[in-house]
C-alpha cells in the first residue's frame, strides 16, 4: 500500500509538472510577440522633427509646397541620394513645422547624411537651403531657407507680419540657383590652365544641399559650402574643410594643391549664366570657372 501511495504521488506531481510546463511554454510563446512588434514599431517610427523658415517678410502664393528631404551625400563625384522626403502645402506664415519619417534600416553605417529644405510653387523653386544640416544627434533641426533669385518668386505677394529680422533688398537678392551645378576650372590665380588631359579636367560641383564635390586633377574631394551676405548685401561664398582621396600623381600635384588652397581662400564671388569668379578676402580674383564642359 505504501508503494502504491508513492506511485500515485509521483504520478500526480508529474501531471502537475507537465501542466505547468505547458502553461509556461504558452506564456513564453505569447511574450515574444509584443517584443517583435515593439522592435518593428521602433524601426518604423523614426522621425526627424524641426522647422523651416526664411528671413523675408513676405507671404507665399497659394499652393506653395515645402519639401523636406533626407539625403545621402557620401559620394563626392555623384548626385545625392534621397533616403526619405515629405511634401506639405503651406497655408500660414513661417516657421513651418515638419516631421519627416524614415526607415533606420535604410541608413548605411559609414555614410554622410544631410537634411535639405525647399519651397516650390508648381515646378518653380522659390526657396532652398544653402548649407548642410546635420539630421542626427539633435532634438530639433531649425532650417533657414534662402530666396532663389532670377525667377518669379514670392516677393510679389502681399506682406504679412512675421517675427523675423528684416533684411536689406540687396542681401535678399543673392541668386543661389545661379551657382548650383557643375563647373570646370578655367584659370587659377590669374593663370589660364594648360589644355592638357590633367589640367583641363578640374571640376567643382555645388549642390542645393550645401555640399560641394569635385576633381582636383588627381584626387576626388568633397566638403560643404555656404553662401551668405555681408555689409550692404555683398554675396560671399566660402568652403568648409575639404576631404579627399590620397592618390599620388607626379605631374599634377602642384596644380591640385593650388586648387584646394584656392577653395579655402574663397570669400566673394560673381556669377553669370556661364561663368563663376571666386575672389579672396582682398577681393583679388583667384579662380575662374565655366559652366559644365
Amino acid at each position: 500500500m505504501r508503494t502504491l501511495h508513492l506511485c500515485r504521488l509521483g504520478a500526480t506531481l508529474m501531471l502537475a509538472g507537465m501542466s505547468a510546463g505547458i502553461v509556461t511554454g504558452c506564456d513564453s510563446q505569447n511574450q515574444t510577440v509584443p517584443t517583435e512588434q515593439a522592435q518593428q514599431e521602433e524601426t518604423m517610427a523614426a522621425k526627424l522633427v524641426g522647422s523651416a523658415s526664411y528671413r523675408e517678410r513676405i507671404a507665399l502664393p497659394p499652393g506653395a509646397e515645402l519639401v523636406i528631404s533626407l539625403e545621402d551625400v557620401s559620394k563626392a563625384d555623384a548626385a545625392s541620394e534621397t533616403v526619405a522626403s515629405l511634401s506639405q502645402t503651406l497655408t500660414t506664415a513661417p516657421p513651418y513645422e515638419f516631421e519627416l519619417s524614415y526607415e533606420p534600416a535604410k541608413l548605411k553605417p559609414k555614410a554622410r547624411y544631410s537634411l535639405r529644405g525647399q519651397i516650390y510653387m508648381a515646378d518653380q523653386l522659390l526657396f532652398t537651403t544653402t548649407q548642410a544640416y546635420q539630421p542626427f544627434g539633435v532634438p530639433r533641426i531649425e532650417m533657414l531657407l534662402e530666396k532663389v533669385g532670377g525667377k518669379r518668386a514670392a516677393v510679389d505677394a502681399p506682406e504679412v507680419a512675421v517675427d523675423e529680422p528684416t533684411e536689406s533688398p540687396a542681401a535678399s537678392a543673392v541668386d543661389i540657383s545661379a551657382v548650383i551645378g557643375d563647373w570646370t576650372l578655367l584659370s587659377l590665380n590669374g593663370d589660364v590652365l594648360a589644355n592638357t588631359a590633367e589640367e583641363s579636367n578640374l571640376k567643382l560641383t555645388l549642390m542645393t544641399s550645401g555640399s560641394a564635390s569635385g576633381f582636383s586633377g588627381c584626387n576626388h574631394f568633397r566638403g560643404d559650402y555656404v553662401i551668405s551676405t555681408e555689409g550692404e548685401g555683398r554675396p560671399t561664398l566660402s568652403f568648409g574643410p575639404i576631404a579627399g582621396t590620397r592618390k599620388m600623381c607626379q605631374r599634377i600635384m602642384e596644380v591640385e594643391s593650388a586648387m584646394l588652397t584656392m577653395l579655402s581662400q574663397s570669400k566673394y564671388f560673381t556669377v553669370t549664366k556661364h561663368q563663376l569668379n571666386l575672389l579672396n578676402g582682398d577681393e583679388v580674383e583667384i579662380a575662374t570657372l565655366v559652366r559644365g564642359q
